[in-house]
């Protein structure tokens, strides 16, 4: 009992952190494509200005390109990396969780919340286990069965002499609609409108000024950066003016507190 009670904490932190985590690599990404289109720009501009005479500089320029291209695949490889071992672990604690414990039940519950705020491989494993237990609607009637029936009519009306039917009344049964159940999906509404101009947050310290410019029916919001680049963003990775400056002011104050210290985390 005390497992279960444990495992059944550590679940939502757990949760917390891979959406967090989701959303530092995604912003990273982010980042690095964006650089590597600088560089690139930079790169034909020197050689336009340039042309061979400055081979150094070219190198260096090159070289800032494949680091940047760099950082876009290894975070890519670590999201799948994350999604493939979260699942893997997920799968176990199934396996094993006793079922007095609702840890199962919780880490579905905390899935079919969470989804829509992670992307790519992370998103696939939430939907796994949101949809973990969720009931499946009875298979519909297949072809052979509804051949067999009329195949057993027809053979009970061949079977008298004469072309007389001598079944009675009730076997004659005029087939019966069955009810069918339509689930109402409701429409999926965000806090904010397109045409707002909000914040993501990159690290600790960093935010970038966007633009909504649509939303899907995903709870993601489509956003264009002052830059021309267009991402998808979830909810809670989006801040609002005054959101924005609630947290630059908690962090001046924070550093303002700090004991006169000039050194910055970063």
């Amino acid at each position: 009992a005390a497992s279960g009670a444990r495992l059944n904490a550590v679940v939502p932190r757990v949760v917390a952190e891979l959406v967090s985590f989701d959303a530092a690599l995604l912003q990273r990404v982010r980042h690095a494509t964006h650089e590597a289109a600088t560089e690139r720009s930079r790169l034909h501009q020197h050689d336009v200005m340039m042309g061979t005479s400055a081979p150094t500089r070219r190198k260096n320029i090159e070289a800032s390109i494949d680091e940047f291209e760099n950082a876009v695949t290894l975070s890519q490889e670590l999201l799948d990396a994350t999604a493939a071992a979260q699942d893997a672990l997920w799968m176990a604690l199934v396996d094993v969780a006793p079922p007095s414990t609702n840890v199962v039940a919780g880490l579905q519950a905390e899935c079919a919340a969470h989804w829509r705020h992670v992307d790519g491989p992370l998103r696939d494993v939430f939907v796994k286990f949101a949809q973990l237990h969720e009931p499946q609607p009875p298979p519909p009637p297949t072809d052979q069965a509804t051949t067999e029936s009329t195949a057993a009519v027809v053979d009970g009306s061949s079977g008298v002499g004469g072309g007389e039917d001598t079944r009675p009344d009730e076997h004659v049964a005029t087939p019966v609609a069955e009810p069918t159940t339509t689930l109402a999906t409701a429409a999926v509404t965000g806090k904010f409108n397109v045409g707002d101009v909000l914040y993501t947050r990159s690290d600790e310290y960093s935010f970038e000024r966007c633009r909504v410019v649509a939303f899907g029916d995903d709870a993601q919001y489509t956003v264009q950066y002052e830059d021309g680049e267009v991402y998808r963003v979830a909810e809670p990775h989006l801040f609002t003016d005054a959101e924005y400056a609630h947290v630059m002011a908690s962090t001046r104050e924070e550093a303002d507190g700090g004991g006169g210290s000039t050194c910055v985390l970063m």
